[in-house]
């Protein structure tokens, strides 16, 4: 078994065990808190993120783009966590301000007590410093580590959730005391696995280079904060917080599955940027590794518009069936934003990632901007109009600058299609409103179509053959066979 193998493994271990921690304690949260307990945090943990962009220091794709000495990387990582938490230190202090100057504008938060802004700031400085740690981890592909620091973030969660819900307040106060108490489970994990490559110091050079890549990242991850607080800002005041909820228990499904599909991502981490510095980069390996995302999101997606509101509803006591047709839509929206992948990695492989953060601020405005309007014009959905049209100007810019570097012969235009057609299978099932053994139906014919497509697909056969067996191709071993 080759190493890359091992590591998608490793990584693999992390979504499923997650998953699984989610779904099972879905139900028993569900029980005590309602829709407008999950509107409720999922307004407020907003500001929770505020506090921790400031980890988004791309840390990842500094260290994958360039050429540098173990020294070098040292020097950058302990330059990106100092700079993590004190920055986050700042933010918080900053979100505090924000907080009580915005409290009248939020009827909901007004009750907030201090015990839940403390645990806020808590969720924000951890989150700051597990940004940086999960991104090192990714690429040094401490597969193990990064598995048992989100194993373990998760686990804390759950029971802490529980024990909250259970024996103190059934209110949204047990959602913020678990996402606290996971957030500090999985910090003090990551100091551990993060000691070793803590062996630099922490100088002007580093954070120089790193301020350089992450300029943009960090203002596209504030433009997304931000977006997010006045998505739900919006539709809270427009709808209800029962309808916020769903909304919110909706991204809950695009996170789990955004965990599973990103396993073989984060185990190729370095395959893909090989590939992509190929001269004309055809991604043979990565292929493999993109046609199983895209299908797995594409029969979740089908699976969310077909029977997606009684999955929900066994899972959440019938209270939040209706988040389902959100459901299916983040699919699209996940697939949609799927599209153009080599050209990004053709970009990072060729110290262009600047330029890419560069282009991806320039969607985020794009989205940033469009949310407002799009929700005043069509409620709800206007929220996925605005991200889809910031993924359609993200895949024209990458494209045309990755095309100035090289000639990819990979478009890689498939999830586009896709997404499209877990949107019109949402539409032509809404409309005509087929019984459950029908629908049923559907999603058995769409499973098999899958495992078919799976099993046939020439570049996850290769991949299989040259990877798990350790063996030549045929072609190549009858060539050699000739030559002896």
């Amino acid at each position: 078994m080759t190493s890359s193998i091992k590591k998608i493994s490793w990584f693999a271990v992390s979504p499923v065990v997650t998953s699984a921690i989610s779904f099972i304690s879905l139900p028993i949260l569900t029980y005590r808190l309602d829709a407008e307990d999950y509107g409720a945090f999922g307004l407020g943990i907003v500001f929770a993120s505020l506090i921790a962009g400031v980890g988004s220091l791309g840390v990842m794709v500094y260290l994958g783009g360039q050429q540098l000495s173990d020294e070098q990387r040292g020097d950058g990582v302990k330059t990106a966590v100092f700079g993590a938490i004190s920055g986050g230190l700042v933010v918080t202090v900053s979100v505090a301000i924000i907080w009580w100057a915005v409290r009248n504008w939020f009827p909901d938060l007004i009750s907030v007590q201090v015990e839940m802004l403390t645990l806020i700031a808590i969720i924000g400085l951890c989150g700051a410093f597990n940004a940086v740690a999960s991104d090192t981890m990714v690429h040094f592909g401490s597969a193990r580590a990064y598995s048992v620091c989100t194993i373990a973030q998760a686990l804390t969660f759950a029971l802490t959730a529980y024990f909250v819900a259970f024996h103190w307040r059934a209110d949204a106060t047990a959602l913020y005391a678990g996402a606290a108490a996971g957030a500090i489970a999985q910090s003090v994990l990551g100091m551990v696995s993060l000691r070793r490559h803590l062996h630099g110091r922490v100088s002007r050079e580093a954070a120089i280079a790193l301020w350089s890549v992450a300029k943009p990242t960090v203002a596209i991850n504030y433009l997304d904060h931000l977006k997010t607080l006045m998505e739900r800002w919006i539709i809270s005041l427009t709808t209800n917080m029962h309808v916020l909820g769903l909304f919110f228990h909706s991204q809950q499904y695009r996170s789990i599955i955004n965990l599973v599909t990103k396993v073989p991502v984060r185990g190729l981490w370095q395959t893909a940027l090989s590939e992509a510095a190929e001269p004309r980069p055809k991604f043979r390996d990565m292929r493999a590794a993109w046609v199983g995302i895209d299908g797995l999101i594409f029969l979740a997606g089908i699976m969310f518009v077909l029977v997606g509101g009684e999955l929900i509803g066994l899972l959440t006591h019938g209270k939040f069936s209706d988040a389902a047709p959100y459901a299916a839509v983040w699919m699209a929206i996940t697939l949609a934003q799927n599209t153009g992948r080599p050209y990004v990695f053709v970009l990072i492989a060729r110290g262009k990632a600047a330029t890419f953060s560069n282009l991806s601020l320039k969607s985020n405005l794009v989205v940033f901007f469009g949310v407002p309007m799009a929700l005043f014009v069509f409620g709800v959905w206007g929220v996925f109009v605005a991200i889809g049209a910031g993924a359609l100007v993200t895949w024209i810019l990458s494209r045309r600058e990755a095309l100035k570097v090289a000639e990819v012969e990979f478009a890689d235009v498939r999830p586009a299609f896709l997404a499209a057609a877990v949107i019109a299978s949402q539409l032509m099932i809404s409309h005509f409103q087929p019984d459950l053994s029908a629908r049923a139906t559907l999603l058995f014919v769409a499973l098999v179509g899958f495992l078919v497509g799976i099993v046939r697909n020439d570049a996850i056969r290769r991949f299989l053959s040259e990877r798990i067996t350790n063996r030549k191709p045929l072609k190549d071993r009858q060539v050699s066979k000739k030559g002896v």
